[in-house]
């Protein structure tokens, strides 16, 4: 996770590439309580809809094995008892535990990559490149790990690709916006706590549900397509 950090920075210092800065600056706290919630509300907006009609069934016995057990508190059997085991583990254990990997990718995909990019073309163009060298940057992972889940590699893998590629806006339009390395830093964080760590085992298998949640379903596909028109539209009248 750290080779396309360590690769800008190499070619920050070899080729003396620094006329972009990184965007080591913290920024506005707005945009950084941003980057915390927008995963938690996209991530509700694929579950929620889950969970109510049937594909997916809510629980807390995989909130318990996957998070609760780490940290040792008592299982979570009630919504008081999953915040209370939730709310310590995101800020000490997931949020900044997964920081320090998170950093790795972002000092190349949003530090480096973005802005520069955002010097010669579009916010379109700049979120597409940029989703999909990412997107291609998993598929060694995706085809000849475990980083999948039970789905298929024929469905899951242009559906991770759509995701990425689509969430990309998300990360471009922050990082430009606030100017900071941080935002992306740690949306990327938070989105993979919440939904491969909170969500996700909280969604029981009901006969199709792996192909709707996670990052290898349709749900997130869609959720962040919308998103990514949206914030294209939106770059055609703002200045970011």
């Amino acid at each position: 996770m750290w080779v396309p950090g360590v690769s800008a920075l190499f070619v920050q210092f070899f080729f003396r590439e620094n006329r972009i800065p990184l965007g080591w600056k913290p920024g506005k706290l707005k945009y950084l309580g941003m980057s915390l919630l927008i995963p938690i509300l996209y991530g509700l907006a694929i579950y929620l809809v889950v969970w109510v009609t049937g594909l997916g069934e809510f629980t807390f016995a995989g909130f318990n094995e996957s998070i609760a057990s780490k940290s040792d508190p008592a299982p979570a059997t009630t919504v008081i008892g999953f915040m209370e085991n939730l709310l310590p583990y995101v800020f000490f254990n997931g949020i900044l535990g997964s920081i320090v990997f998170e950093l790795g990718e972002e000092i190349g995909w949003r530090g480096f990559l973005v802005p520069h990019l955002a010097k010669i073309t579009s916010f379109g163009n700049v979120s597409l490149i940029s989703g999909l060298s990412w997107a291609l940057w998993h598929f060694p992972v995706l085809i000849w790990a475990d980083y999948i889940t039970d789905t298929p590699l024929w469905f899951a893998l242009p559906f991770f690709t759509i995701s990425i590629v689509s969430v990309s806006y998300i990360f471009a339009w922050i990082r430009l916006k606030s100017g900071s390395l941080w935002t992306a830093v740690i949306l990327h964080a938070s989105h993979n706590f919440f939904i491969q760590l909170v969500f996700t085992p909280m969604t029981k298998d009901t006969g199709i549900t792996e192909y709707m949640i996670d990052e290898f379903g349709i749900g997130l596909a869609v959720i962040t397509s919308i998103t990514a028109f949206f914030l294209w539209k939106r770059s055609k009248t703002e200045i970011l």
